[in-house]
């Protein structure tokens, strides 16, 4: 294939000779894409010559069709010849990735993926260096994430990357998607064909060259295989009309020349094949378990294989000539002979449960219960780690090997939950058609129901599946499987409080998880089901529950933590929440479980929102917007837009927010998550207000209100009561809202929500225009938990007062507020509080500077890591970046902030140096 390499490339290796010139000075990342047999593996061979001409480090792997559903096999290959070195420099580092490769499934894509940012980077301060990956459509999905996200994040360092994809592969549409350049490999001219099967083949004649030509259809691979095809053949070419697809012609040629080895030379290849490595002692180590081995020296094998021309042997390392070749001989072997193969690499795998268990699944049709257990084990494992894709193949993977049929129907529901987590309702409907419903029990097809109702009439569908599940729920549960019965009940409840369920649907499902509840002061599935699906009635069980909620150190205690967050969070508890939230976060990152990691990521934001932490909400949002995309996180995504928008509003940048808020809307509504339009009205809203616009801003607010508006939320009605009744008093429009304000009074009678209690209290000094300053004592006395609402009460508090002419006592409330307000990046009501401050006689030039508000969100946080003396790499590993775009971010800052150097930070960040409401 060599001399058919690079006729008619010369236009892609410019581009290629463009990358490798640039990279000393920066990254970049190139998909090289085509159909099978185009040349791009030789391609690349080419580009890694190239690299190693101009010393540059070349990292490779190769992965395989049988290695697709076993967790960071492609990584493994990646990095094993490389940890010794990285150990030394990054000890961390390099423990995750051995870990990673030891015990597949284990570790959290992300903290692999900042593994190997390290690994990269480390290897980087030597000399630059190419990462090159063949075949992604084969890479196991672990590894493409952990691979895409570290190329993406290494921007900034003399690493490049260079991918070979399948042009109708589904990767080859993410990569572009996630800013990888194209660079598609044509099929070549008619002159350029003709000049390779020239030089490969000269003894055709013309009429067969002719024939060839036409077949190969410009294909490299096909120009150079069907003429030895032809040469072991009769010597005849089939005609047109009789061409099975090219991939198949090239696959048979491949398969008829491994055909002619010997058995064992046959056997060791599919061995070979079969392996989700390129380990050569493992290889041949698994070979003489095959059946009727016999005694002989399985490197012989080997040699006979190298010397067909089917593979390459290295010191360590067995690979294939071709892609193609290996998919030739796993697809011309027999089921039984393939099942030996796995069969033969479990048995040298007992150091590497992960890989096992997806041999040992692979070599039988049996029926087998302890490998359906195995399996449901490794989807768990994967899912908490955050490969929900690998965990759903798990679970179908177990359906068909479970015992029970009952069993493995309900295995099929459960991976089909795991599909809608995973956004793929194409998934869903796939495994729906392999299930027969009538094996499963009342449950199970209950959730089957929802399940399909939810992926073919929107997320917030399914309401008659709760009516419906509640008795069932109380029956499985009453017959001695109640954390089953709770367990999808909270999966319903969940969706709930965003559905605006009837009070009969609400008390359905809360009462029949209360009754299956053997310890009802010490569940947490009881403790979500009642706080998600009824917030407003059972408020007060959930306050006592969360109280009496005893100390639980689970296996998973981040989880826990999240959970109870999300409590808290649905009965208006924020200030309860945030601490749960903010060290569930830290752990899903540090464990770089980054699917968790963005739902974190979002609770955390809102609850800063409606806390009023604008800084460390902008940048918490931030964060998940750019994981987001990654984890197949549509609504995660939006959500955070729409808490960005928020933040921005309060800073000034209205512009942005209401790009964001458009955005977020048009997807929402394709979605058909119409109740989540109450954050983006609640967005609506704060800009509004943060313009002066406020009877805009009521209308907005009074659109949560009406049920017959797409935009009302039966809950969130409680978290705007603050906003809509200050902009109501300004807009003069108190009659408007005396309806809504009474049903807010009742909620809050009810319910004693917090958040709703809080803004009342803030509330009450507008609607006592009167007498309000006894009401503002009372609010700064309530408010302390609530930072926002206790600045905006003394900036309120202090104007009054300086209206009325007590100017001392005004310039000690307005000088609190002009000094909490900037930390909680409330920028326009802080510019207010100073204005207001001038006004009563004091300057407040001795706040400290602004220069920070130039700064983005990100570029802030990275400042303030920095100010408390966190090196570059601690910066990047908090902030899921590389050490390279942290020092370039701090470059950039520098002059924004009119300083010289790192020494200055804590300085020019004076004015926002409140740890508490900056998230640092």
């Amino acid at each position: 294939m060599s001399s058919a390499t690079f006729v008619g490339r010369a236009a892609e290796l410019e581009v290629i000779g463009n990358l490798l010139r640039g990279l000393p000075s920066q990254g970049a990342s190139v998909v090289v894409s085509g159909p099978p047999g185009i040349g791009k593996t030789t391609f690349l061979d080419e580009v890694e010559r190239r690299a190693a001409e101009r010393s540059i480090q070349v990292v490779t792997t190769t992965p395989s069709e049988t290695e697709v559903t076993i967790a960071y096999a492609g990584l493994h290959l990646l990095v094993q010849h490389h940890l010794a070195g990285l150990r030394v420099a990054q000890p961390d580092a390099a423990d995750v990735l051995e870990r990673c490769v030891m015990d597949a499934g284990q570790s959290g894509v992300g903290a692999i993926a900042m593994a190997l940012i390290h690994l990269l980077e480390d290897l980087a301060e030597t000399a630059p260096v190419l990462l090159r990956v063949d075949d992604v459509q084969w890479l196991d999905q672990p590894s493409f994430d952990a691979i895409v996200f570290a190329v993406r994040r290494l921007v900034d360092s003399p690493v490049a990357c260079v991918l070979g994809v399948r042009d109708a592969s589904a990767r080859r549409e993410l990569l572009l998607r996630a800013g990888f350049e194209d660079l598609p490999i044509p099929v070549l001219e008619h002159a350029e064909a003709r000049e390779v099967l020239t030089r490969n083949a000269s003894w055709l004649g013309p009429r067969d060259a002719d024939t060839v030509l036409d077949q190969a259809a410009g294909n490299p691979l096909a120009l150079v295989e069907l003429p030895r095809a032809l040469m072991r053949s009769t010597g005849q070419m089939p005609p047109p009309g009789q061409l099975v697809p090219l991939t198949a012609r090239l696959e048979n040629a491949f398969s008829e020349r491994h055909i002619l080895l010997p058995k064992l030379a046959r056997d060791l290849l599919l061995v070979a094949a079969s392996s989700d490595r390129d380990n050569r002692d493992e290889i041949l180590t698994a070979v003489t378990r095959i059946p009727d081995w016999g005694d002989t020296e399985p490197s012989l094998a080997l040699d006979l294989a190298r010397d067909a021309g089917l593979v390459h042997v290295g010191e360590q390392r067995v690979t294939f000539e071709h892609p193609l070749i290996r998919s030739a001989i796993y697809q011309s072997a027999t089921v039984a002979e393939r099942q030996a193969a796995h069969r033969a690499l479990s048995t040298v795998l007992d150091h590497e449960p992960a890989r096992q268990i997806w041999h040992r699944a692979s070599s039988t049709t049996d029926l087998d219960d302890d490998l359906a257990t195995a399996l449901v084990d490794t989807a768990r494992q994967l899912s908490v780690a955050g490969d929900q894709e690998t965990a759903v193949a798990a679970l179908r993977r177990a359906a068909r090997t479970a015992r029970d049929p009952r069993r493995r129907a309900a295995l099929s529901v459960d991976a089909m939950h795991q599909a809608v987590d995973l956004g793929r309702p194409d998934l869903v409907e796939e495994i729906l058609a392999t299930i027969d419903v009538a094996l499963l029990d009342d449950l199970e097809n209950n959730r089957l129901g929802w399940v399909r109702d939810v992926t073919r009439n929107g997320i917030y569908s399914g309401a008659a599946h709760v009516m419906a599940l509640a008795p069932i729920a109380r029956k499985i549960g009453m017959s001695g499987e109640p954390e089953r019965a709770v367990g999808a009940l909270r999966e319903h409840s969940l969706r709930m409080w965003w559905s605006n369920p009837t009070l009969e649907e609400r008390l359905a499902v809360t009462e029949a998880a209360e009754a299956v509840t053997p310890d009802p002061h010490d569940d947490v599935g009881l403790l979500m089901v009642r706080a998600l699906a009824t917030p407003m009635e059972r408020a007060g069980a959930v306050a006592e529950h969360l109280d009496r909620l005893r100390p639980q150190v689970t296996q998973d205690q981040s989880v826990t933590d999240f959970w109870v967050a999300l409590v808290a969070m649905a009965v208006g508890d924020y200030p309860a929440a945030l601490p749960r939230i903010l060290s569930a976060v830290e752990d899903f990152r540090r464990q770089g479980q980054f699917g968790v990691l963005v739902q974190a990521l979002t609770a955390s934001t809102w609850a800063d929102i409606h806390t009023g932490i604008f800084l460390r909400a902008q940048a918490s949002a931030e964060e998940a917007i750019r994981l987001a995309p990654d984890q197949g996180q549509a609504l995660f995504y939006v959500t955070c837009q729409l808490a960005s928008a928020t933040a921005l509003a309060r800073r000034g940048d209205l512009e942005s927010a209401e790009v964001l808020v458009a955005s977020a809307e048009r997807v929402l509504r394709e979605r058909g998550a119409a109740p989540m339009l109450a954050m983006a009205q609640y967005a609506r809203g704060s800009i509004s207000i943060t313009g002066g616009r406020y009877g805009e801003a009521v209308d907005h607010l009074l659109r949560i209100f009406d049920p017959s508006d797409e935009c009302f939320h039966l809950y969130y009605r409680s978290l705007v009561a603050a906003d809509l009744i200050e902009a109501a008093v300004h807009a003069g429009r108190l009659d408007d809202i005396k309806e809504q304000l009474a049903t807010l009074e009742e909620h809050q009678r009810r319910t004693a929500s917090k958040i709703l209690t809080a803004q009342l209290v803030y509330a009450a000094p507008f609607l006592h225009e009167e007498d309000p300053e006894e009401h503002y004592i009372e609010a700064l006395d309530s408010l302390r938990a609530w930072p926002f609402l206790s600045a905006r009460t003394q900036l309120s508090y202090g104007m009054w007062l300086r209206r009325h002419r007590r100017l001392a006592e005004a310039r000690h409330r307005l000088r609190i507020a002009a000094g909490s307000l900037p930390s909680l990046g409330a920028i326009v009501l802080a510019a207010s509080a100073r204005e207001e401050l001038r006004a009563a006689g004091e300057s407040p030039t001795t706040l400290g500077s602004s220069a920070w508000v130039s700064l983005t969100a990100h570029e802030l946080r990275i400042a303030q890591l920095a100010a408390k003396g966190l090196s570059n790499r601690q910066i990047g590993d908090q902030m899921l970046l590389s050490h390279r775009t942290v020092s370039t971010h701090l470059y950039k800052i520098y002059p924004k902030l009119g300083i010289s150097g790192r020494g200055q930070l804590a300085a020019a960040l004076s004015e926002i140096n409140d740890d508490r409401h900056t998230g640092t």
